[in-house]
């Protein structure tokens, strides 16, 4: 009997330090990087992107919704795929996605147009990126805090996606601050309007301090039956 608890107390102690040196060493070895000092727009001219496109043209789209994954672990267990599907066509939209949680579902691919989109981030606050055009999940996160080092290095690695947003910065505190908007870079949208929380001084910041993103309008829906 003292011998079996022996071993269970060194299978403990080895599991234990396994699991603080997976939470550590990614830590240990991110990069620090030299972030420029905030720099606000400046210039004799406002440049409107939109000055030189057809209206007639812009398609309906959605880029924030949960479905029933990994087997209702996650939040969307009471939207099944199709029913988003369907909703979302009722509701007229041309382009619908799917954001499910470091999964890309691929349900309507065979119905143009397609874009495989996917939520990334499995970590304590909520540090999540939305990829647009995604071509395979990055499974690397930093899953308790994050320091503005940490994001940067994420932000990064998601650069293979066509689009990468920063997903509802101001959902939970601790997750974006507005003082991350100042430096962070590399990064395309931030989701600053959702049903859930809007999150303007983000991207007040981020354009305060010169980064040209765009604003990211979405329904990040997660029960489609209310």
């Amino acid at each position: 009997m003292k011998a079996l608890v022996r071993i269970l107390k060194i299978f403990i102690i080895i599991t234990g330090w396994v699991f603080f040196s997976l939470l550590i060493i990614p830590f240990i070895f991110c990069p620090v990087y030299d972030f420029p000092a905030p720099s606000p727009f400046s210039g004799d001219n406002l440049w409107n992107p939109y000055q030189n496109m057809d209206s007639t043209l812009w398609w309906k789209a959605n880029f924030q919704v949960q479905s029933d994954a990994w087997a209702g672990i996650t939040s969307g267990r009471e939207n099944p795929s199709q029913k988003i599907y369907e909703l979302y066509k009722y509701l007229e939209y041309d382009i619908i996605t799917i954001s499910d949680y470091m999964k890309i579902n691929d349900y309507g691919k065979n119905a143009p147009p397609y874009i495989p989109v996917y939520e990334h981030g499995y970590n304590l606050f909520k540090v999540h990126q939305v990829c647009i055009g995604a071509n395979k999940v990055c499974w690397f996160d930093y899953p308790l805090f994050q320091t503005k080092h940490n994001k940067q290095f994420i932000i990064n690695l998601l650069r293979d996606n066509d689009l990468v947003a920063l997903a509802h910065p101001a959902f939970v505190p601790y997750s974006y601050s507005t003082n991350d908007m100042k430096y962070l870079c590399n990064y395309d949208c931030i989701e600053a309007m959702n049903h859930l929380k809007y999150s303007f001084s983000h991207w007040d910041s981020a354009l305060s301090a010169g980064h040209p993103v765009f604003l990211l309008s979405d329904d990040d829906e997660h029960d489609i039956s209310n």
